[in-house]
């Protein structure tokens, strides 16, 4: 027996089939990630007008049947479609850049309220003036740490010690700090003290007081070194728009 149910849903990507459907994958409020079959979508414009571009928040009505994993979509109303991040070239490749990551991370029918809370607070975020590195920073920040592959910022792992230096070294594989004290017996890269601080800001503040913290070029670039390390070697693959992000400068 069909079912048909609305999903509060953000855009993560589509994909062509066919001459005329689509493929389209959501990360739903209360479903997690589902992906839906939209018959026609490519021809009907008064259906889906202006609904399935990336990261557009939408109310997704989706049929589903008991007998079958498949879901089709049936029509969808927009319920912000932020256009002040398709108008900007670098906000559009962040914001293009965390939905992939979101895609990566999240598995189909996993529920993900806090992840998709977090994504409509950064295309927010963008949308209403946010500088797109920072936001961008604190975004990969939390989802690393909703996921559960943030490690400890705050002390070695090795040895357990406060974290004090200067700069710091971490594995570029699990992210693990280390002191000056135990970096010698690894390949570790190198990351300031500023940075790492900006983490553990980004990690704990709440959201109407995260932007107080300023960050300058340099800090701002170990930190997106060391997020797009992780992030990588964790998921085992690198989101292809980091191959436009080498465009934008810090």
């Amino acid at each position: 027996m069909a079912t048909t149910k609305v999903y509060d849903s953000i855009v993560l990507g589509v994909t062509d089939i066919g001459e005329s459907d689509l493929i389209v994958t959501f990360l739903t409020k209360d479903s997690g990630k589902i992906k839906c079959i939209a018959k026609g979508a490519r021809k009907s414009i008064k259906r889906f007008m202006n609904a399935l571009e990336p990261f557009t928040h939408l109310n997704a009505v989706v049929r589903s049947n008991a007998r079958s994993d498949l879901f089709f979509l049936e029509n969808a109303s927009v319920k912000d479609g932020f256009e002040a991040i398709r108008t900007n070239y670098n906000n559009f490749v962040m914001a293009s850049l965390c939905v992939e990551l979101v895609d990566f991370w999240c598995k189909e029918g996993q529920k993900e309220q806090t992840i998709h809370r977090l994504l409509l607070w950064y295309l927010g975020s963008l949308a209403s003036g946010a500088n797109h590195i920072l936001c961008t920073l604190i975004f990969k920040t939390r989802l690393l740490d909703l996921c559960g592959f943030l490690p400890s910022l705050y002390r070695c792992s090795q040895c357990t010690s406060e974290i004090t230096d200067h700069i710091v070294h971490y594995n570029p594989v699990s992210g693990q700090i280390y002191c000056k004290n135990c970096r010698d017996t690894k390949k570790l890269y190198k990351m300031g003290i500023v940075a790492l601080k900006s983490l553990q800001f980004w990690q704990r503040q709440s959201e109407d007081k995260i932007f107080r913290l300023k960050i300058n070029s340099s800090a701002a670039e170990d930190a997106w070194n060391y997020l797009k390390a992780v992030h990588c070697n964790v998921l085992e693959k690198q989101p292809k728009t980091y191959n436009l992000i080498d465009k934008i400068v810090y």
